[in-house]
């Protein structure tokens, strides 16, 4: 199922409206994102603006956009500074084992890696080259303490981000400050250049037309912005605490230096609230994700729990919250593991046919139907049937037996036979149901579809080609393939489910375009959970529809980025694979003896033997 086609508006931070993303080229999004400041390891609030960002960052591409993205490293700022002097090392000393954690935690979050990532102390020179045409322009002058500082009296509409009035706020301000984090009362010219200080600066420095110093913090960005995506980008996205100052002084200095708009979109996330407190390492509130993941929560329940506010509301993290973002994964979990369940239950009732039918008469053949059985259900695969899968185990359990090769290319003929006959051959005999070499042309179209090897054989795609060259002496091919395909097609959406994923993924699809709404468009997919699980409940749900849930719940991941689609790898020992198979089959032979013992050593070793609708498997555990 492809997803619908949906133009994205976001709310605009400066004109507080939402407005719709068009690339300023007419062809890809240039955004930059604001990274960590990387003096410590980054919190849950940091996460909160880069879970959101990459939310984004998907959304835009789901719905059709092109995207390039860079996210900043400040490596050079006071804090970073401090933080190398007190330990008496260099700057890149200092960050490098922050920014080589951030990107770890970028992994355990699922978020995207993105095409760049500015790190401030390689851009030195592009921000001393912006500094110098702002002094040409007279915007920026040198302070009384040699630093360079930009006049904001010279650039009319300061504010215009932050909705400020600077007529207002002027008076009893400071004439300039030399601090890179201020608040709005403070509203005063801002340092671009910090003259050179032993005892602040230590070792960091760059030597500049304006004399021995480093670049104040606003400038970074402008300048890696402009170097990397342009003079004018089409969007911004930070934290609310990055509006102002920062934010507002990037546009002051950006559009003063190219005499051109900066941002087309600023978008802004909300901040996260601790216990309805703000985050604070005095309160003992204060949690980087590495805290939560030594508490035993996974990546993806911290990144389901940042994510399913909207943005531009304040989240509220409590512990209860993440155990509540835990359930809701469980719950998807076991939807997933149910639909994968359905297709091996059926797939392995038709292969018990075959086996039974395909396999020679023995002693050994109960054991050797239970034993292929068996291997088949510890497969993690989603094709547990496919011929790369089954053949190796028919192999290594018929191998003694001396027609064993023969065996094994009839049980997979007979299965390969059965899928035909079940899902394809119908289709075609009623597009050639009027032809009378029909038959010969049937098993050319089989034979042909064998040799593609594709596991899903009512891919439209995979059979155009295919039929095209079977019926190409046909005077009427042209209608023949199109009828053949439009059945086809038909065929992948027929029933309820097919109706249900329609209708999730118009939902889906329209909440994200509007402002990323997410909590409505999570909303639509545990609505289809609860009515597909209701079919399931009632065997409605096909092997076909199985996979195409499972295909539907891949594509709206490529948003999400948190589903569990594959079951966790768990090494099971294999003493304990062959102590559970000979419960199995001393169950079946009613020696509960046996079994007992069987089930004794399994638990005995922390694992669970657990009923699932495939059967049996282990599960690592404690006993209650």
């Amino acid at each position: 199922m492809t997803a619908l086609r949906a133009r994205l508006k976001i709310y605009n931070t400066e004109t507080r409206q939402k407005e719709e993303v068009a690339p300023i080229d007419g062809r890809t999004v240039r955004m930059y994102t604001c990274g960590p400041t990387v003096y410590n390891f980054a919190h849950i609030g940091n996460f909160r603006t880069y879970v959101f960002e990459d939310l984004l960052r998907r959304t835009l591409k789901f719905l059709g956009y092109s995207v390039r993205q860079a996210m900043n490293l400040t490596d050079v700022e006071d804090k970073t500074i401090q933080g190398a002097i007190a330990q008496k090392i260099s700057l890149d000393a200092y960050t490098r084992p922050f920014k080589e954690a951030f990107f770890e935690d970028l992994q355990t979050l699922n978020i995207e890696k993105i095409e760049l990532y500015p790190e401030a102390t390689e851009y030195v020179a592009e921000m001393i080259a912006i500094i110098q045409r702002l002094m040409d322009q007279g915007i920026a002058y040198k302070g009384k303490d040699k630093g360079i500082y930009y006049s904001i009296n010279r650039f009319p509409s300061y504010g215009r981000l932050s909705h400020l009035h600077l007529d207002e706020l002027k008076a009893g301000a400071s004439e300039c400050v030399t601090t890179d984090e201020y608040e709005k009362e403070n509203v005063s010219d801002f340092v671009l250049w910090k003259s050179y200080d032993p005892e602040r600066d230590g070792q960091v420095w760059w030597e500049s037309p304006f004399g021995k110093g480093r670049p104040g913090w606003h400038i970074e960005c402008s300048a890696m912005a402009m170097k990397l995506l342009g003079e004018s980008i089409d969007i911004h996205v930070g934290g609310v605490d990055n509006i102002f100052p920062h934010h507002e002084n990037e546009i002051a200095q950006s559009e003063a230096y190219s005499g051109k708009r900066f941002v087309q979109h600023w978008a802004h996330s909300e901040h996260l609230l601790v216990d309805h407190k703000k985050m604070s390492k005095s309160l003992g509130n204060f949690y980087t994700l590495r805290d939560l993941i030594q508490r035993g929560y996974t990546g993806r329940v911290v990144r389901y729990m940042l994510l399913q506010t909207h943005y531009r509301t304040q989240l509220n993290f409590t512990f209860q919250g993440l155990d509540a973002a835990q359930a809701s994964l469980e719950r998807l979990s076991c939807f997933i593991a149910r639909l994968h369940g359905i297709r091996k239950e059926k797939l392995h009732l038709v292969l018990d046919l075959i086996l039974e039918k395909a396999l020679p008469e023995s002693p050994e053949k109960k054991q050797w139907r239970s034993r292929i059985l068996f291997d088949l259900k510890q497969e993690n695969e989603r094709d547990i049937l496919d011929p790369l899968i089954l053949e190796p185990i028919l192999k290594r359990i018929l191998f003694q037996h001396p027609e064993h090769k023969g065996i094994v290319s009839k049980i997979l003929t007979e299965w390969q036979d059965e899928k035909h006959r079940e899902l394809l051959i119908p289709i075609l005999e009623k597009v050639l149901r009027d032809v009378p070499e029909r038959t010969r042309l049937l098993q050319k179209i089989i034979h042909d579809v064998r040799n593609e090897k594709d596991r899903d054989i009512l891919n439209p795609d995979v059979m155009k080609p295919i039929l095209h060259k079977v019926l190409s002496s046909f005077p009427d091919k042209k209608e023949r393939v199109e009828g053949a395909l439009k059945e086809i097609h038909t065929q992948e959406k027929k029933g309820p489910v097919f109706a249900i994923l329609q209708q999730t993924m118009e939902k889906f699809v329209l909440n994200l375009a509007d402002d990323l709404n997410i909590s409505p468009a999570l909303a639509a997919l545990f609505d289809m959970v609860r009515e597909i699980n209701s079919l399931c409940d009632m065997g409605k749900v096909s092997i076909h529809e199985a996979e195409e849930t499972l295909d539907f719940l891949a594509k709206i991941d490529e948003v999400l980025g948190v589903l569990p689609l594959k079951p966790e790898e768990e090494v099971v020992p294999a003493e304990l694979l062959d102590a559970l198979q000979k419960r199995e089959l001393a169950r079946s032979e009613k020696n509960w003896q046996l079994a007992d013992e069987c089930r004794n050593f399994i638990q005995a070793r922390g694992y669970l033997i657990e009923d699932t609708p495939t059967g049996v498997r282990l599960k690592k555990g404690k006993i209650l």
